[in-house]
């Protein structure tokens, strides 16, 4: 159930409009640009009338056409290439948590437009665009687990996830975590980690003005989870941010905090450095079901 749920939270945050590129493993291609055409959704019937691929196997989905045909794939190592040299940095060779051979991972925009620049580069002409498929008929929405103990503690952190990232691409939100503009699940570091959910805000060029950066457990946060955290926003600082500190936020969501959590944090405030949000949520008794937030002293 625990995998199920993380698999779900891959995919919680998409919505119609996102682009999308697909990468065939086999033939260690990237293909693209396609755009969504629902948000994420369930569906366990087969794709089409004697599918043998997507079945019931297969029940976390989007719909999707083709955005721009390009006839020549991206190959992969071109796009590592990029990577090594610091030109592109959140894409991820794979993930852990995916269903069957399924995953979902999110880039930012500067990567979306140095990805597109590559496909530009190996296609002189646009190949005719296929029709689009029709609209799927039999959506419900995702089976996020609310199972929940306490008065809203939710059970499985990847439901906590899932939940938060269904209200960021809703625009949820933004009184407590900032007016952001874009948001990553699972956004890869250097260091091989990864990120819970990191929420950007773009300039006008879409270069990155600031990275908040969300530490998520679905009971109580312990001191190993924020010193996760405190690693997460001195990689941002080193690597994306360029030494910036000021362009790094640092947030602990929880139900609850530690006592020696609490105790850092107030102590960190005290030695003049940037505070470390504390935020607790709880399930919200009203549906469709969501998170209230509130942000709580140390």
């Amino acid at each position: 159930m625990a995998q199920r749920q993380s698999a779900i939270a891959e995919i919680a945050g998409i919505r119609a409009g996102d682009l999308l590129f697909f990468y065939m493993r086999f033939d260690l291609d990237f293909l693209g640009v396609f755009e969504a055409t629902t948000g994420s959704y369930f569906d366990t019937s087969d794709l089409f009338t004697g599918a043998t691929h997507v079945r019931a196997n297969l029940p976390f989905r989007v719909g999707f056409k083709q955005k721009v045909n390009y006839p020549s794939p991206v190959n992969m190592n071109d796009i590592w290439a990029a990577r090594d040299q610091g030109l592109i940095w959140t894409i991820q060779q794979s993930r852990g948590d995916a269903v069957a051979r399924h995953a979902c991972s999110g880039l930012i925009r500067t990567d979306v437009r140095s990805i597109t620049r590559m496909f530009e580069e190996r296609n002189i002409t646009d190949a005719p665009i296929a029709p689009p498929p029709p609209l799927p008929t039999n959506t419900q929405p995702l089976p996020i687990d609310l199972t929940t103990y306490g008065a809203g503690r939710v059970h499985y952190e990847a439901a906590v996830e899932a939940l938060l990232l269904e209200d960021l691409a809703d625009g949820y939100h933004k009184q407590i975590l900032g007016t952001y503009d874009d948001f990553l699940a699972f956004a890869p570091t250097s260091e091989r980690m990864e990120m819970d959910v990191l929420l950007l805000k773009y300039n006008s060029n879409d270069d990155v003005i600031w990275f908040h950066v969300l530490e998520l457990k679905q009971d109580s946060f312990t001191i190993r989870q924020l010193q996760r955290l405190i690693e997460y926003e001195s990689w941002l600082i080193r690597v994306p941010a360029r030494g910036n500190k000021r362009a790094v936020y640092p947030t602990a969501l929880a139900y609850e905090f530690d006592s020696e959590v609490r105790e850092f944090v107030r102590r960190r405030q005290d030695y003049g450095e940037k505070p470390i949000r504390l935020i607790a949520y709880k399930l919200s008794g009203t549906p469709p079901p969501r998170l209230d937030l509130q942000e709580i002293a140390p």
